[in-house]
């Protein structure tokens, strides 16, 4: 009689084998399919069924787990196939909805001296260049951000209200600073909760923070100004658009999916323009929403075959 080890795998307590399929254009998604055991015939078991699955290629499973019959397993993949760009089209407009607060022309100063603090002063293409001051942590995850128009009452405020600041024991409602609320929290923080949804957390600043703020107001308002002043020799963002749209339409043999050539067409447009550094910075740090823009109106202009489109410009 063979002796068999305490836990040791044979050949008839072995799990299942499992065979690998990987969807053809889709390389990040991948077909597992067990070969399941004999098993009794019942309406919930049909003959010839298998147990698949659709694995990302990074392990996490995208819930189609189930028994189903082998004659379906095409429209199993065509389904995985969509979820995916269903996936893949929300994470896209999640970086073109975070690119649209990103700062061109930017200069940042740390407001703590530890750098958990940072005054970030810039301009919007999507605001025609409007020029921005934001308060943020250094992740970018936290900030509250005022136009020019704006700096001005934030500060007045702020001086107004900070004499008053005590130590509360709940969250205690200040002002309204632009699109913040502004609160006295515990241990004399002070909070900016935006009004409206926000990409950005709340903001929550030490009374210590503030004042070092209001000692550099003068400095922060003078640079705004400055900004102010050059916003206005820079390129239109509608016009960079229109020219590469220009260019790829113009171009039979270009393809607006072809990454490549879609990059070279782009600097090529780029180096047509004088004072290009800021349309260098648009295509750097904003490209998924360049390239979105360039590809929304070469799809209006062949549908309404016509050049007459509405600008990009954000809107609140």
């Amino acid at each position: 009689m063979k002796r068999v080890r305490p836990n040791t795998v044979t050949k008839e307590s072995a799990p299942p084998l499992q065979k690998k399929l990987r969807l053809k254009d889709c390389e990040d998604l991948e077909i597992v399919i067990e070969d399941s055991q004999p098993v009794p015939l019942t309406p919930s078991s049909p003959p010839g069924h298998t147990s698949v699955g659709v694995v990302h290629s990074e392990g996490q499973e995208i819930d189609f787990w189930g028994d189903v019959a082998e004659g379906d397993l095409e429209k199993l993949m065509c389904a995985a196939a969509d979820k995916l760009e269903n996936t893949l089209q929300a994470e896209e407009l999640r970086k073109i909805r975070n690119e649209k607060y990103r700062l061109l022309n930017e200069r940042v100063f740390p407001l703590t001296k530890s750098g958990s603090k940072f005054v970030s002063i810039g301009v919007q293409p999507l605001r025609d260049y409007e020029v921005v001051i934001k308060l943020h942590n250094p992740q970018l995850t936290s900030a509250a951000w005022f136009v020019k128009d704006e700096f001005g009452e934030l500060v007045k405020k702020l001086r107004e209200y900070m004499p008053l600041v005590r130590n509360v024991g709940c969250d205690m409602f200040l002002c309204d600073i632009g699109k913040y609320s502004v609160y006295v929290c515990k241990n004399r923080v002070i909070k900016f909760e935006p009004v409206n949804e926000d990409v950005y957390e709340p903001l929550h600043l030490s009374v210590d923070t503030v004042q070092t703020f209001l000692s550099l107001s003068e400095f922060f308002s003078s640079l705004l100004e400055q900004f102010s002043i050059q916003r206005r020799v820079f390129p239109k963002y509608d016009a960079f658009i229109d020219s590469t749209v220009f260019e790829i339409m113009g171009d039979d043999n270009n393809n607006v999916r072809d990454d490549r050539t879609f990059e070279q067409t782009a600097l090529h447009i780029i180096n047509s323009f004088q004072n290009n550094q800021i349309l260098y910075e648009i295509y750097l740090k904003m490209p998924c929403t360049f390239k979105h823009h360039v590809q929304s109106r070469i799809a209006y202009c062949k549908e309404h075959n016509t050049y007459n489109y509405p600008s990009f410009k954000m809107t609140q």
